[in-house]
This record gives structure tokens, sequence and C-alpha cells, in this order.
């Protein structure tokens, strides 16, 4: 096979020598015959004529035009010839003897594009920590050389199929290592390491990848199920920063009340200024309570708990009735309690 693109419109060789030494000798032949029987004894007009036809229908059959950035491979009696690129092309006689190759024997170097597992909706990728499908964009040509032309036409049936086995045999083992977030963190870093694993491959096929683009993750679409579960994993991991938020001011206020006591010259504990800080927000929360409201609790801690300030057990209930059915009750306080009305 040649490595470059022969730059003549007429590919000169002995058989084309010996088809035109042919085609010329039958029509000449046969012009003579005519003329003999009409009684024309002229030289000139037994060859004149009969060269004409014969280049004239020659030219018509072989002659062919190939747009710029397009090649055609070029089969002699069913067999590997040559490959033209752009340009004027001259073959010899068209379905006798020269042809283009019938599978992938018209072809061009523009960039094409292949959207894997675009057809297979089905086709998950299982990753550290689920399966989803991936959306991979793979750019590619038929190298630019008569040698990769013929490559493109002999190696594989189906060049397009092939690029998708050789991209997908080398990025599922890739993304099967990672998990979800670290795959979503790396695509590119994952498509150009794609492109260096299967240059080899496709250059056996006469096939380049676009050096930037050859190999593009777009995307991993995750089930609705997996974005279900994240969203849920996600909303507890706000809420825990929420509430460590939330514990980390409670400590810094009691804190403060150690160091304003302690500027002050007294010195407490934090188990003493956390009571502080527990009086001072029951205080806080039932200034904004409307109506009145009985609390049965063994002391301010009670009734902080019974506000859902403190951490010890209590009830806040309305305000009894001491009669009830006719008869007189009295509410029967906790152990050591004591009931009071604000």
């Amino acid at each position: 096979m040649s490595t470059g693109y022969k730059s003549s419109w007429f590919n000169l060789n002995w058989i084309t020598l010996v088809v035109n030494a042919i085609g010329l000798t039958v029509f000449n032949g046969v012009s003579y015959l005519i003329t003999e029987s009409v009684g024309l004894n002229s030289p000139i007009m037994i060859t004149a004529p009969a060269t004409i036809l014969w280049f004239a229908i020659y030219l018509k059959q072989g002659l062919m035009v190939v747009p710029e950035n397009e090649f055609r491979v070029v089969e002699r009696f069913g067999q590997y010839y040559r490959c033209v690129g752009g340009g004027l092309r001259l073959l010899c006689l068209p379905g006798i003897i020269d042809g283009v190759a019938k599978n992938g024997g018209t072809g061009d170097h523009k960039w094409h594009r292949i959207d894997l597992y675009k057809d297979e909706k089905d086709n998950l990728i299982d990753f550290v920590d689920g399966s989803a499908a991936v959306k991979i964009q793979v750019w590619y040509r038929i190298m630019k050389s008569a040698d990769a032309a013929a490559r493109s036409v002999y190696v594989v049936k189906d060049t397009e199929n092939r690029i998708e086995e050789i991209v997908d045999g080398e990025v599922r083992p890739i993304l099967q290592k990672l998990s979800l977030d670290e795959a979503g963190k790396t695509l590119d870093e994952i498509g150009k390491q794609v492109i260096g694993e299967v240059k080899e491959s496709l250059e056996e096929m006469g096939i380049e990848l676009d050096t930037k683009k050859g190999v593009i993750l777009t995307d991993i679409v995750l089930s609705d199920d997996v974005v279900k579960i994240r969203q849920e994993m996600l909303k507890g991991e706000r809420e825990a920063q929420k509430q460590l938020a939330l514990g980390g001011g409670y400590v810094g206020a009691i804190l403060a009340i150690v160091r304003a006591a302690k500027a002050d010259g007294h010195e407490i504990s934090f188990e003493e200024a956390t009571e502080i800080y527990q009086t001072q927000r029951g205080l806080e929360t039932i200034a904004t309570k409307p109506g009145d409201l009985n609390f049965v609790s063994s002391g301010m801690s009670g009734v902080l708990v019974s506000l859902g300030v403190g951490s010890k057990e209590a009830t806040a209930s309305p305000k009894p009735n001491p009669k009830k059915e006719g008869k007189e009750t009295k509410p029967e306080p906790a152990e050591g309690s004591e009931g009071g009305k604000k």
C-alpha cells in the first residue's frame, strides 16, 4: 500500500497501456470494415474517428472528481490497487477493471463524533458506590494518508463499532475503580488518559483521535433512586452541620459567662455557668409565651425542660381544674417537686 496520495490524475501502467491498445485496435478494425464496405480507402478516414470515439468512451467512463479532504479506495480486479485523494481522477474502465471499494471505499478525513452508549440506556457502569450511566463523546477521523485510508477499509468491517469497543474497554475499568464523586471530579483527566491508552489500537485501523477532545466524558447520569439517597444524605449532613454550629454557639456563650465572672473577680465552674445560661434562656423564653402557664417541676431546671430548653424530664400543662365531675381533686406533684404560677 502506498504511503501517500498520488498527485497525478492519470496513472499510467502496463494494464492501462494494454487496455488502450486493445481498445484502439478493435475500434480501428471496426472502422476499417465500415469504410471498406462503403468504398473509402483514406487512412485518416479510418483511424481518426475510431481513435476519438475510443478515448471519448474511455474518459467518460473513467473520469471522476473527488472532493477536497475526501478519498477513494480503488480496487483492480477486486483487489486493492491504490487510494486517490481530492481532485480529478481517472479509472481504467470502471466496473470491468477498476472500481471503488464497496465497503468504505468512499471516505473523508473530517472529524466525526460517536456518542458512546447513546442507544444503550441500560448499559450502566459499576462504580465503587453504585451503578450509573455515563455519557461519552469520541471524536475521530481517518488519518491523512493513503495507507491509513486503506487500513480503515480493510482492517475492520464496522469502523465505528470497533472504535466504541476499544474506548469502552479502556474507560470502563478506570471508572470501576472510582466512586461516583471521584469520577465526577476527574472526568477531564480520565478522558485524556483514555486517549493515550487507545492511540496505538486505533492507528492500526487508520484512525486518530482529536488530541484535545478525542474522548470527552460529559456527564454521569444517576438513577432516580441514587439521586434520592444522595439528597437524603446531603440533607442529613446539612442538619448535622447546623447542630454542630448551634452547639458551638451554646458552648461559646457559657465560656463567655465564665470569662465575665472571672473579670469581675468571681471564679465559677463550667457547670455553674451552664446553669446561669439555661436560667437566662428560660426567662427569655417565658417572656415570649402568651397567657398563664403552670409548671410542675423541681425548680427552674424543670421549667427549662418543659420549655424545651433544659435536659431534664418535666411536663408543662394547662392550669389544673380543682373540680372534676363534681369531686375536688388536687394535682399530685412529683417527689420533691413544687408547683408555681407565673
